[in-house]
């Protein structure tokens, strides 16, 4: 191809890659694709440790944002005993049971129920 040729058809490839771009970056900031997905993610359960009464439980996703919003930082009013010492704890996917994460004392996440380790390795 000659040089003539050459200039036109690359000009189009590069319009036809940010039109392409453009398009894929519209609907993924718009909510086009996987909203669904995030909607449901914020409805998923945290799981919650209380420091000083071991109070455990689970809170949507979205209601631990909100707690985040009100109050920054790590701990928490607990429901049960009104302490300011309620942090997100792990839950063992073996047992279900519910502990908090120091990764200082305990580097694997092993369960106080059950003895299994839940580390992501």
């Amino acid at each position: 191809m000659s040089s003539k040729n050459t200039k036109p058809v690359l000009i189009s490839i590069a319009v036809v890659c940010l039109v392409v771009a453009g398009f894929l970056m519209y609907r993924n900031l718009s909510g086009g694709a996987g909203t669904a997905i995030d909607k449901s993610f914020l409805e998923e359960p945290m799981p919650m440790y209380c420091l000083a009464c071991n109070h455990n439980f689970e809170m949507p996703i979205q209601d631990f944002r909100k707690l985040l919003e009100n109050e920054p930082g790590s701990q928490y009013d607990c429901p049960s005993c009104g302490k300011k010492a309620l942090q997100s704890g792990f839950k063992c996917v073996h047992c279900g049971n519910i502990f908090p994460i120091d990764y200082d004392r305990n580097p694997r996440l092993r369960c106080p129920s059950c003895g299994k380790g839940n580390s992501i390795d």
